[in-house]
């Protein structure tokens, strides 16, 4: 016949083996969240990675995009500049953009260079006198043009792009 102590031993071992059985399982249910919790640390990781190189990407597309606002409005600024000017003689077939009649807006009459004209850039010509061949010139302190308007030139021209350029 089975005793109390028995009994009681018995359901005592019982209660020993379901608690590791759960212990087991509570163990096996620890290891795989903190696998699932790596894995979701490693989305995360790489989801603010793409965030951040699409952030990166978005303030460089909305830098262009200012790039080109500024070009555009610099290309219509120039177009109605443009409208300001005459290409005409300056003398001895020399030729370059003139102020047209009407168009000072209370600037001085006065000369661009051509070569600038194209490149979309406004250059004011100035006026020289070479006393060596006592030549007149119209010269570009932007990229070195000298057209000769009056006289002739004995000397060289001097190179493109000189600035200050002495005599």
């Amino acid at each position: 016949m089975v005793t109390g102590i028995e009994i009681s031993g018995a359901v005592g071992g019982l209660k020993a083996a379901f608690d590791l059985v759960q212990g087991l399982h509570s163990t096996a249910k620890s290891a795989a969240i903190n696998q699932v919790q790596i894995e979701l640390g490693k989305h995360i990781f790489d989801a603010q990675t793409a965030l951040t190189a699409l952030s990166a990407a978005q303030a460089d597309a909305a830098d262009r995009i200012r790039q080109l606002e500024q070009q555009i409005v610099n290309l219509e600024n120039w177009e109605t500049e443009k409208k300001r000017y005459e290409l005409a003689e300056a003398g001895q077939g020399s030729v370059a953009y003139r102020l047209k009649s009407g168009m000072e807006d209370g600037q001085p009459a006065h000369w661009i260079c051509p070569q600038c004209y194209e490149d979309g850039q406004k250059s004011i010509l100035k006026h020289e006198h070479l006393t060596v061949g006592r030549c007149e010139i119209l010269a570009c302190n932007r990229c070195g043009l000298e057209l000769v308007t009056s006289g002739r030139r004995l000397e060289p021209p001097r190179t493109a792009g000189s600035f200050g350029r002495g005599r």
